[in-house]
C-alpha cells in the first residue's frame, strides 16, 4: 500500500545559473531604487522641472524592477522559457538604457565613458545568448523541462 515512487535527483543548479540570477536581482534592485527615489523626490523633481519628468523615471524604474525580478526567478527555478525571457529582458534593459542615454544625456562628461558602456551592453547581450548553450546550463534547463 505504501508504494514508493522512484524519484530522480533534483538537477544541480550550475554556478553560472546562480550568477545570472544574482545579476538579474541586482538589475531589479537598481530598478526598484530608481522607482523609490523618483517617488520620494517627486516634489523637488517637479519643482526643478527635471527632464525627463519624474513619472517617466518612476515607470522605467518599476519596469526594470519587474523585468529583472521575473528573469531572476525564472532562471533560478529553471523554467524552460527562462533563456528566452532573459534575452528579452536583457534586450529591454539595454534598449531603455541607450534610449535614456541618447534622449536625456546633457553631460559631455558622460561621453568619456561611452566606449565602456557600449562594451558592457554588448557583453551582457552576448553572455545571455551564450549562457543557455553552455553544457551545464543547457543540461539544467533540459532536465527541468523534461527533455
Amino acid at each position: 500500500m505504501n508504494e514508493e515512487r522512484p524519484t530522480s535527483p533534483r538537477p544541480k543548479r550550475p554556478r553560472l545559473i546562480k550568477l545570472a540570477a544574482i545579476i538579474y536581482l541586482l538589475i531589479s534592485m537598481f530598478g526598484w531604487l530608481r522607482f523609490q527615489q523618483a517617488i520620494a523626490g517627486s516634489a523637488w523633481l517637479h519643482a526643478l522641472a527635471i527632464f525627463p519628468p519624474y513619472p517617466y523615471i518612476a515607470l522605467t524604474g518599476m519596469a526594470w524592477g519587474l523585468a529583472g525580478l521575473s528573469a531572476a526567478i525564472t532562471i533560478f527555478i529553471g523554467w524552460r522559457f527562462a533563456p528566452q525571457l532573459a534575452l528579452i529582458v536583457t534586450g529591454f534593459i539595454v534598449a531603455t538604457y541607450w534610449l535614456d542615454f541618447v534622449l536625456f544625456n546633457q553631460s559631455p562628461v558622460q561621453l568619456n565613458d561611452i566606449l565602456f558602456e557600449l562594451i558592457v551592453s554588448l557583453a551582457g547581450l552576448l553572455a545571455i545568448i551564450i549562457l543557455p548553450r553552455l553544457p551545464g546550463p543547457k543540461r539544467f534547463f533540459d532536465e527541468k523541462s523534461g527533455n
